[in-house]
């Protein structure tokens, strides 16, 4: 597994005037894995918050329990985007 990392991250630091197809296609299957996992954990988050929301009031209704969905995705979306620049530090680092 570390040994793929490291052969990713001189992809994240070329420019992309730099770059050749095989590089822009690992950046587009970064941002594609990112989308993704944010929306899983999006997905569950929201599944239980409405659940909640329906045990705690015994009746279907929207409300407020609507309002976690994207600021949910945003969040994760982020939190993602500041470990891969993390990781991306650290090969650096050793690299």
């Amino acid at each position: 597994m570390y040994k793929m990392i490291s052969k990713i991250c001189p992809f994240w630091t070329c420019r992309d005037d730099e770059m050749g197809i095989n590089q822009l296609f690992i950046r587009f299957l970064l941002l594609v894995y990112r989308l993704c996992i944010a929306g899983a954990i999006t997905y569950l988050c929201a599944t239980w918050a409405i659940e909640f929301a329906l045990l705690q009031r015994g009746y279907k209704a929207y409300g407020g329990e609507y309002f976690v969905i994207p600021i949910e995705f945003y969040t994760t979306y982020k939190v993602l985007g500041l470990l891969q620049k993390l990781s991306q530090k650290t090969c650096k680092k050793e690299g």
